[in-house]
């Protein structure tokens, strides 16, 4: 039995005794829960990619009038918190791959440095290449404004990369279609 067949074996076990427990209680206490749609177990699990913007407005610190004003420094930074940190979850479950989002996000963090893990390990484990690993990884410095990790270029040092990336392409398209290569193309 594979993982899948054993999660959807547990998921029809969850199902049938999430089943047995709400016919077991009274009709008021079953109404209530009815009221808050969870009458029925949720067994569905989509790791599909979702609209970041709909995931983040469901999850977002909630807008308050008893919030204390600008001048209580720790409960902003309790507010931004609670903002990265639902942001963070919202991603992460979000993901098609959920360890591979929290893979990049701990390379971004620094942490995989204390176990010496590079992007090229860390994509090789996952299945993807390294530039797709770097790519996340640049996605989660930029979305939390980290600084880049050992490991991992500057805004800078990418920009010039990429420069330099698109010039030795321009020069190798050129050579390729220079009049001699052209009159034996046609």
């Amino acid at each position: 039995m594979n993982a899948t067949e054993k999660q959807l074996h547990s998921d029809a076990a969850y199902v049938q005794a999430y089943r047995v427990w709400i016919s077991s209680l009274p009709p008021e206490e079953h109404a209530a829960l009815a009221a808050r749609d969870l009458d029925e177990p949720d067994a569905k699990r989509s790791t599909g990619k979702v609209d970041d913007q709909g995931v983040l407005a469901v999850t977002a610190v909630p807008e308050s009038d008893e919030l204390p004003g600008a001048t209580d420094v720790q409960v902003q930074i309790r507010m931004a918190t609670a903002d990265a940190l639902s942001s963070f979850c919202a991603r992460v479950r979000s993901h098609t791959n959920p360890l591979l989002a929290f893979d990049t996000l701990c390379f971004a963090s620094g942490l995989m440095e204390l176990e010496g893990l590079s992007q090229s390990a860390l994509a090789r484990r996952h299945g993807v290449t390294k530039a797709w690993f770097s790519q996340q990884v640049i996605g989660w410095l930029d979305l939390f404004d980290l600084p880049p990790p050992r490991g991992c270029r500057n805004v800078r040092a990418r920009a010039s990369c990429r420069r330099v990336r698109i010039a030795v392409l321009d020069r190798i398209e050129e050579s390729s279609t220079t009049p001699a290569t052209v009159a034996v193309q046609s």
